[in-house]
């Protein structure tokens, strides 16, 4: 980048990789087509991006031992799960439908809270706690699902403050960034193609064109890169920003010309 960084070249792009990946096709809104081909793709990007972030992080802090990162990362499963049960049973316990909301914020707190600790993915565990909610099922997870939303764009919000507080831009790291747009762009093009390919003639024309607009998993992934590696990782989170500002203003552009 033009700057020090001790973290092993192959591990920053895997993290760059991982932020670039998410889609914003991939959304909460239950309003949506839950089964429309952009919402299915956009999904797999963001539970691929997941569920190679948490190895990462891993391996981010316990670089010299790939097996203390495996010991690590399923402690770290093992703690969400615990703090999912405890969640669950005080939902399950309460009838009240404010005390299942405040016992929901405490979940996620809880969740993001304990990752932020152990300088591991906060995704990872609420993908473990969303998993484990839905195979345990009944009305706690029903609660947790519909208090979900009422949390999701004020958390939305919050990435953003954070991730513009933390941020530091210097001029390799903007020029990484554009080489970032231009290839997360390619990509997302040439992936819907294929994506199209698979789906047949139900998929739309403009799949690609779909999954241009960035997630919020990749800054939020960055974020968690930046605690576990500290300043070392500033260019990662710098990338990762101007990659989605210049994937959004993309999106616009395309999706105005295309009338999406």
């Amino acid at each position: 980048w033009g700057a020090s960084t001790r973290l092993p070249f192959w591990l920053v792009a895997l993290v760059l990789g991982i932020c670039a990946a998410p889609s914003a096709a991939a959304s909460l809104h239950a309003s949506e087509d839950l089964q429309s081909p952009a919402r299915r793709v956009g999904d797999m990007d963001g539970l691929l991006s997941i569920a190679l972030g948490g190895p990462a992080l891993a391996l981010l802090r316990e670089q010299s031992s790939p097996i203390d990162a495996v010991s690590v990362l399923l402690q770290a499963c093992a703690v969400a799960i615990v703090i999912v049960l405890a969640a669950w049973l005080l939902i399950r316990a309460s009838s009240s439908e404010t005390e299942q909301r405040v016992f929901t914020a405490a979940l996620l707190l809880l969740l993001g809270g304990a990752a932020d600790y152990l300088s591991l993915s906060a995704l990872l565990s609420g993908l473990i706690g969303g998993v484990f909610l839905q195979i345990i099922g009944g009305p706690a997870r029903d609660s947790v699902r519909r208090d979900v939303f009422h949390f999701q764009r004020p958390l939305l919000v919050l990435v953003l403050i954070v991730s513009g507080a933390r941020l530091e831009l210097q001029t390799p790291w903007l020029g990484l960034g554009v080489i970032c747009v231009l290839i997360r762009t390619a990509a997302k093009l040439a992936g819907g193609w294929a994506a199209g390919r698979v789906v047949g003639p139900v998929a739309s024309n403009n799949l690609g064109l779909s999954l241009l607009a960035p997630g919020i998993l990749g800054l939020a992934f960055a974020l968690n890169v930046v605690r576990a590696a500290g300043p070392d990782a500033a260019p990662i989170l710098a990338v990762a920003a101007v990659g989605a500002i210049g994937s959004d203003v993309i999106a616009s552009f395309t999706g105005r010309q295309s009338g999406a």
